[in-house]
Formats: C-alpha cells, structure tokens, sequence
C-alpha cells in the first residue's frame, strides 16, 4: 500500500516525525547509523515523499484531541493526519487503540 501511495505522488510525512526519528537516531535507540539530514533530503528529493508541515490550526487542533495521551509530538502526528485527511500509518498501540476519528493502519501487520 505505501509503495502505491509513493508511487502516486501521495505518500506524507509529518514534519514531526522526522523530528522524532532525528531523536531516536541521536539518543541511539533505532539500531542504525544515519545522519537524519541527508536521509530526509534523499526522502523528499530522490524517493517523492511529501512533507506536511504543522500549522497553527494543528497545533491547536493537537491539544484539543479528546482522551487522547500527553505525548505532545503523538498529537501533533495525530492533528497533522486529521488536518489533511491522511492515513496515519503506525505501530504506536496508543494510537492504535485511541478512540478518537481518525483514519489508521496497524503498520505492524
């Protein structure tokens, strides 16, 4: 399914994961070495990824997320997917399990 949606030029990602995964690379909890810069442009660049940025109106569409948990940067995901309508691809249980509308896929499966 995401090798169609690349394909087809609507593959995203929310700026704010590419700021977790820069975390995770530098506290070493990914189990590889990258340099998040160049992999994020080799995304956007070379592969076709789109990049959705945060807006004002997610921002506070994040803290309005009804039973949602405190992760800031889960709810800015969260708001982001709901804002453009997306698919949020996840293996996040939390996201997975959380009520709320939105439209999710168990990346795990």
């Amino acid at each position: 399914m995401a090798d169609q949606a690349l394909q087809s030029g609507r593959l995203a990602v929310s700026v704010m994961s590419f700021w977790e995964v820069a975390m995770l690379l530098a506290k070493g909890r990914l189990g590889i070495r990258a340099a998040p810069a160049p992999w994020r442009r080799d995304l956007l660049m070379n592969w076709g990824l789109l990049e959705y940025p945060v807006s004002g109106q997610i921002a506070l569409a994040a803290v309005e997320l009804s039973s949602f948990h405190t992760d800031p940067i889960d709810r800015l995901i969260v708001a982001t997917a709901q804002d453009y309508g997306a698919r949020l691809v996840t293996a996040d249980r939390q996201i997975l399990a959380w009520p709320g509308r939105l439209d999710r896929q168990d990346a795990r499966v």
